[in-house]
């Protein structure tokens, strides 16, 4: 819930919801788009797009609207609400927890049948967790529990098994576990808790390799650089990091920005409205890189900052802010050519906004 109070009146009072949890998660290789609801889970196919030879920025052409597959209801008997929720980026896992219990499937969709079969698997060691994140190879799912757990879990679609592999016990933190993020090469994951601690493990053997230097805001996105696995932080007051493990220490990219003060990302949203919104933190990190460019996505409710790093000939940093879109529930990055956005359209937003109060002057 969040609150905003008009200059004028002080007890006129807007509010408005919108989710802080991420509750969309998306497979790019089987083109499914996961929902999260209270009580269920949505699976939706994604449009097929038109063919596009064009290089401009723009919406793509759809031959057919998005298509829903499958509805996963929570048991009637539970009084519950899902916490967290996945899915894989093959697409053919999915996991959700609720406080109680955490719960595990396999997906089987024949994209020309149509056909959909779900089966539930039995795992050793599954506990209701705060954050739920798989591998980007889709063989390991690392959960952040209750309590206050670590626990990896290894995953074969082929034999239809889940076995747990590590569980590390983070009870030196007090405060939970929210953000997980994993290498692309399955290497390395990193976790972040509200407490601005970053730790870096490796995957294999569940071995400390390292932590990030604490500042003392909460971290909001986190994630790998693709090529070189250099830790990618943005905190809640817009300033980002980027730590080398290599070096242990934070990149040229980074003593850059925090040299010019650190607070462009801050500057670039206040140059693109005049409206300051305090829903306008970072949930998401992506990277899209080519031969000649180097570029980091930071998606907000807002809308997008985008930052050019400095690659090849080019020695300067550039960044915009995009507004392009509607209120942003996720993004995310199908192939370097091609960004699928879910938005919350705003009539949705106005219809939940409670009756105008009118103040009796007489």
């Amino acid at each position: 819930m969040a609150k905003s109070f008009s200059p004028l009146r002080d007890d006129f009072r807007r509010i408005y919801s919108f989710p802080s949890n991420k509750i969309v998660s998306i497979a790019p290789a089987a083109q499914l788009v996961l929902l999260q609801y209270p009580t269920f889970l949505e699976v939706w196919k994604m449009a097929r797009i038109v063919d596009s030879d064009s290089s401009s920025t723009k919406v793509i052409a759809q031959e057919e609207n998005p298509i829903k597959i499958l509805q996963l209801k929570i048991p009637s008997s539970s009084d519950e609400h899902i916490k967290c929720s996945n899915i894989s980026p093959c697409g053919r896992w999915i996991v959700y927890s609720t406080l109680s219990t955490c719960r595990l499937y396999q997906l089987q969709y024949n994209t020309e049948e149509g056909s959909v079969k779900m089966q539930k698997i039995r795992c050793s060691g599954l506990s209701p967790s705060n954050v739920i994140q798989f591998s980007c190879d889709s063989t390991y799912m690392i959960s952040a529990t209750t309590g206050h757990k670590l626990i990896i879990t290894k995953l074969d679609a082929q034999a239809y098994t889940a076995t747990l592999v590590h569980s590390h016990s983070v009870k030196s933190h007090t405060t939970p576990i929210h953000l997980i993020a994993t290498s692309r090469d399955t290497k390395y994951m990193a976790t972040a808790n509200l407490d601005s601690n970053v730790d870096i493990f490796s995957i294999k053997d569940m071995k400390h390799v390292g932590s990030l230097p604490r500042y003392p805001r909460i971290p909001t996105a986190l994630s790998f650089h693709p090529e070189t696995n250099d830790v990618n932080v943005v905190y809640d007051d817009l300033k980002i990091f980027e730590f080398s493990i290599k070096e242990m220490s934070y990149t040229p990219f980074t003593r850059r920005v925090l040299a010019s003060g650190g607070n462009f990302l801050h500057d670039l949203r206040n140059d693109a409205s005049k409206k300051h919104s305090n829903v306008a933190i970072v949930t998401n990190i992506l990277h899209i890189c080519n031969q000649d460019k180097d570029v980091v996505l930071c998606i907000s409710r807002e809308g997008l900052f985008i930052i050019e790093k400095p690659c090849g000939k080019k020695t300067e940093v550039s960044a915009r802010f995009c507004r392009q879109f509607m209120p942003l529930l996720h993004c995310d990055v199908i192939d370097t050519s091609t960004l699928i956005a879910v938005e919350r359209p705003l009539q949705d937003i106005w219809q939940q906004l409670p009756a105008t109060l009118y103040q009796k002057k007489f």
